[in-house]
């Protein structure tokens, strides 16, 4: 729709940019004064606006973008939305910064997958793609997803085994925020007392400032391991049939004859 809208404006303003050239033509035709070729000037002023005219609707393609970062290379990435996807390109000149207490500039380098940015910059609609101008990360929204091995509630912290068999521990702050999924198919208040081993969780978090590798948990949606069946393991030492041992019957011994008196 907003291709033919601008298609539209553009042919709009062709159309009366002829209208006025065909004039100029007919004066020089008429006026025994006026020059046999319509003035050059005048073509090249014309190219001029229709060039600033076709400009500016580009500039009306300002578009904003929130997401995470996925499928990161050295000039462009896919920006992750709720239910959709954009593809983004960024350069040499776009700007990037990170955001927290303060906004710092940041480079390509900073750039990495499951980080949560916003991008501003010019949509592209016949590409679906977004020329970014402005990229903002925000390190806080680390997103971590899989299955809990351990819960230390004195230290209040819990460790996460996620896909790639790396292991990530939790602080639980009292700003966590913690939701589970219940039997009910309904969402609940959750917490640090409800996290027990094989439960599986999304966690999102910050990493603390003066130790990148720890991370406090922001907010926390749990899927009680009731929900999800026993482990591959815990099933197999259930099903599996207990050996039985087989008790050999002892001899029997006849008794003796006691001896006739």
């Amino acid at each position: 729709m907003k291709r033919l809208i601008i298609v539209t404006m553009i042919i709009s303003f062709l159309v009366t940019a002829s209208w006025s050239l065909a004039q100029e033509a007919n004066n020089a035709k008429t006026s025994p004064a006026a020059s046999s070729v319509v003035d050059e000037k005048k073509i090249q002023d014309l190219k001029e606006k229709l060039a600033t005219k076709v400009a500016e609707i580009r500039e009306n393609q300002k578009r904003g973008f929130f997401g995470e970062i996925a499928a990161l290379t050295k000039t462009n990435f896919t920006l992750a939305l709720n239910k959709n996807e954009v593809k983004v390109r960024f350069d040499d000149d776009t700007k990037i910064f990170k955001l927290g207490k303060t906004r710092t500039e940041a480079a390509a380098s900073d750039l990495k997958n499951s980080l949560t940015t916003t991008v501003l910059g010019l949509y592209d609609e016949e590409n679906k793609q977004q020329n970014a101008k402005v990229i903002l990360l925000q390190p806080g929204q680390l997103h971590f997803s899989g299955m809990v091995t351990e819960v230390n509630k004195t230290a209040g912290n819990f460790t996460v085994k996620q896909g790639d068999d790396k292991t990530q521990v939790f602080e639980y702050e009292k700003t966590t925020t913690a939701d589970e999924y219940t039997e009910a198919k309904k969402t609940a208040k959750s917490g640090l007392s409800r996290l027990v081993k094989n439960d599986w969780v999304e966690v999102w978090g910050t990493p603390f400032e003066d130790d990148n590798t720890k991370i406090e948990a922001i907010r926390i949606f749990r899927i009680p391991q009731a929900l999800l069946g026993k482990p591959a393991a815990e099933e197999e030492t259930e099903t599996s049939p207990k050996p039985t041992t087989t008790l050999k019957a002892s001899p029997k011994t006849s008794p003796k004859a006691s001896p006739e008196s």
